[in-house]
């Protein structure tokens, strides 16, 4: 559970979560009015319940992973008309 891949994903989460509840409690409140204490409170609490959560969803998904959704293997297109060549055309077409 504790590998550093598992680490990254919860400190991404963790911090996308701060980010999140302080955009939250700003959009909330005039900055005048705004108690730092108490926003502090909550950006905390977000947090913490974001690192449980993904602690807790650890044994659940994707191995390795603090998601509850488990890994779906990519697959290849099985189209007969699809092929490589026709990927390339497709970039070219955009430029």
């Amino acid at each position: 559970m504790l590998t550093k891949q598992f680490i990254r994903d919860l400190a991404e989460r963790a911090i996308k979560t701060a980010a999140q509840a302080a955009v939250g409690v700003l959009a909330g409140t005039t900055l005048g009015a705004l108690d730092w204490g108490q926003a502090g409170m909550i950006v905390a609490t977000a947090t913490v319940a974001s690192v449980l959560s993904s602690v807790a969803s650890a044994g659940v998904g994707a191995k390795g992973s603090p998601s509850l959704i488990p890994e779906v293997p990519l697959v290849e297109p099985r189209h007969a008309a699809w092929t490589k060549r026709d990927s390339v055309r497709n970039d070219e077409a955009d430029q």
